[in-house]
């Protein structure tokens, strides 16, 4: 039972990523990037404690960041192992993602 969400919000928050990620001057993001961060996030959530989420995605960054991983999917899968969470490396499984509106 997978989350429904709104394409197109799904493309807004992937625009917004993108934008801020070049306006910080990082590497752009990807949907695909966007896509396995909301993943990982929800089954660290559900997996471990609902604060897990953001703590486990802030050291995929991290990962990221100081090139310990080459890009955002190798980094949750690293996070994932360390929580001992198979599923945060297995993808999203046809998970669909709920994305609530940007604020302006």
């Amino acid at each position: 039972m997978g989350n429904r969400y709104d394409a197109s919000k799904f493309d807004e928050l992937t625009a917004w990523a993108q934008h801020a990620a070049e306006q910080l001057q990082l590497k752009p993001l990807t949907q695909d990037d966007v896509d396995a961060v909301l993943t990982a996030a929800s089954q660290a959530s559900t997996g471990l404690v609902r604060s897990a989420g953001p703590v486990a995605m802030y050291l995929a960054g991290l990962l990221v960041s100081t090139g310990q991983a080459p890009d955002v999917a190798t980094a949750c899968q690293m996070v994932g192992r360390l929580m001992d969470i198979p599923s945060l490396t297995a993808g999203n499984n046809g998970v669909e993602h709920t994305v609530q509106g940007l604020s302006d």
